[in-house]
């Protein structure tokens, strides 16, 4: 049997060697939960870090959708611009053939326009130099030769026709008292028609005749008038 000393002793020493386990347990628990502190730390750091990863993926993505729309915008604006540009483009092109067109016309009527006015300036010319001061004294000399020639054939005429148109107006006032005699010397009444339908006839003859050369007389005062007005534009000129 052992003694009692050697069983304190080794009962101590076994209690001192549990004391010595526990506290190593103790420590390794300690750094077990500094370790589990720091995974949950890190875990919680991940955790935030993935849902502001997601975020930024999230607000990535509705940009691109937005970029997208408005790509797609462009891309039908920019259809839309090319199909204007093309009919503006055939717009512009039309409108230039017009002009084209427009100025060959207006030159070819430029020219023609010249060409008219040559010939009117040559007209005017020619007729300036006709109507010269000689030229035109000419002839106004010589018209007033016609009319003053004119105006004497027709003072002969008159006085020639004068009597004849007396004797007519003379039997017309006669008329009845021949018509009596007529009857009184045996002339029926168709002869009495016959000679009066031809004094008649030879009235509206001399009258037609008078009547004409009075219109010739009027016309050859109306040219002497226009050449004398002509003469002084002319000299005004």
């Amino acid at each position: 049997m052992a003694p009692p000393n050697i069983k304190v002793d080794n009962l101590f020493n076994s209690l001192k060697g549990l004391q010595q386990g526990r506290l190593r347990l103790e420590q390794n628990l300690e750094e077990l939960r500094a370790k589990k502190r720091g995974l949950e730390t890190a875990l919680d750091e991940a955790h935030a870090k993935h849902a502001q990863v997601r975020d930024v993926n999230q607000k990535m993505k509705e940009t691109l959708k937005i970029a997208q729309h408005k790509v797609a915008q462009t891309q039908q604006q920019q259809a839309s611009l090319q199909v204007d540009a093309k009919v503006k483009a055939n717009r512009i092109a039309e409108l230039n053939k017009r002009i084209e067109d427009e100025r060959g016309k207006h030159t070819e009527e430029t020219l023609e326009f010249n060409g008219k006015l040559s010939d009117l300036a040559d007209c005017f010319t020619s007729a300036r130099n006709f109507h010269s001061n000689g030229n035109l004294q000419r002839q106004i000399q010589e018209t007033e030769k016609e009319t003053a020639a004119f105006d004497a054939d027709l003072a002969e005429y008159l006085a020639e026709t004068e009597q004849p148109q007396k004797q007519l107006t003379k039997s017309a006032e006669e008329q009845e008292t021949a018509e009596e005699k007529a009857k009184e010397i045996g002339i029926d009444k168709d002869d009495q028609t016959a000679v009066l339908q031809m004094f008649d006839d030879d009235f509206d003859h001399a009258t037609r005749v008078t009547d004409t050369l009075m219109d010739e007389a009027d016309q050859l005062e109306r040219k002497l008038e226009e050449l004398q007005l002509s003469g002084s534009d002319d000299i005004q000129m």
